[in-house]
Parts: structure tokens; C-alpha cells; sequence
């Protein structure tokens, strides 16, 4: 799998030097994926709701917020705690404009596009909540690219196609070269991404 690290992205200072120390504490366990002392830190540390939400949502120089970071380097289940504890972070975007599912669908993680991010825009409720999902779905980077776009760009067919499946409209949407997913597809002669777009728009 492809990962993106991000080399010097924690270092960001946040006027004091407990707060730096727990900034850097946190990075690292998120780029571990240890996702138990993650949890541990954050209780013990951050016993204030409000005041953890708040952490929760610091971004990086490079504007990743602690979910881009599980996301970019495959740790599925932090995300997933993390996202549950400040879902509106699953909107945030990076300095490239890339929500943690466009990082997801860049390095073909099905796993983490599938089971992770999408699941966790639903929600846990008995009603499908289509509007966060199809949000993310169609969130576009600084290329104008969405997580289609790139899943496809990269050649990661699985991806592709369980994006594809959750919303068709998108297989429509155009980024800054004026290429949408289905003409990617099709230039790349990607007969049954074509298919499935066809079947799933018509």
C-alpha cells in the first residue's frame, strides 16, 4: 500500500510548551497507529469534552488533522476512534485539499475507503445518513480532483469501484483538466469501471 508521510508535519507550536509536547505525543501514536495509548493520552490529559474536541481538531503545517495522519499511514482503527469523538474531521481538508479519503483512495486502502470513512459518514444511527457520505464523495482537492478521481488516476479498481457504487453521480464530475472519472476510465481503457458506471447511472 502507498502511504504518504509527512516528514516534519508535526512540528507546529501552539503558544505553550505542554501543549506542543502533547501535540508531538499524539502525532506519534497516530503515526504508529497505537491507537490504546492514543485513547489513554487523550482521557487522562484532555478530561474537558470541549477542550478535547478542540485538540482534536489541530492541524499540522501541512494541515493534516490526526486522521489524515492514521489514514496516510494505514492505521484503520484509530481513525475510526478518532472520527468518533470529532466526526466533522472527516470533512477537513489538507493543504492540498485532501480529505482523509482522498488519501485513502491515493493509496488504494479499499479497506480503510470501504470499512472506515464511509462507515463512519453514516453513522452509527438506524437512518442512512446519505448527506455526509455523498458530501465526502464529492469533496474536491486543489486539483478539483474528488476521491474518484484519484482512486482512478493511481489505477486502484477496487477503490474505484466501491466509490462508484456508493454514489454514481461523481463518475460525472470534471476537475481542473476538465476529465471526469468516467473519461479517466475510459481513456484508460478500464472496460469494467465503464460498465459499472453506466449500469449505475442509467
Amino acid at each position: 500500500m502507498e502511504v504518504h508521510h509527512h516528514t516534519q508535519d508535526s512540528e507546529e507550536t501552539y503558544g505553550d510548551a505542554d501543549n506542543l509536547s502533547l501535540y508531538q505525543q499524539l502525532y506519534s501514536y497516530a503515526t504508529q497507529g497505537n491507537t490504546n495509548r492514543f485513547q489513554d493520552t487523550i482521557e487522562k490529559e484532555l478530561q474537558d469534552p470541549n477542550a478535547r474536541v478542540q485538540f482534536l481538531s489541530r492541524q499540522s503545517p501541512q494541515k493534516n488533522t490526526f486522521v489524515h495522519i492514521a489514514v496516510s499511514f494505514g492505521h484503520v482503527e484509530l481513525a475510526a476512534k478518532i472520527l468518533q469523538q470529532h466526526k466533522p474531521l472527516l470533512l477537513k481538508k489538507n493543504s492540498e485539499g485532501d480529505t482523509a479519503l482522498h488519501i485513502a483512495a491515493k493509496a488504494g486502502d479499499v479497506h480503510t475507503t470501504t470499512n472506515t470513512l464511509l462507515r463512519e459518514a453514516q453513522g452509527t444511527t438506524n437512518v442512512e445518513n446519505t448527506d455526509d457520505v455523498l458530501t465526502l464523495l464529492r469533496m474536491k482537492n486543489n486539483e478539483e480532483n474528488t476521491a474518484l478521481h484519484e482512486a482512478l488516476i493511481r489505477g486502484h479498481q477496487l477503490v474505484a469501484k466501491r466509490l462508484i457504487e456508493a454514489d454514481p453521480t461523481v463518475s460525472l464530475y470534471t476537475n481542473k483538466e476538465q476529465k471526469s472519472p468516467l473519461y479517466l476510465a475510459t481513456e484508460e481503457g478500464l472496460v469494467e469501471i465503464v460498465k459499472l458506471i453506466n449500469e449505475k447511472s442509467s
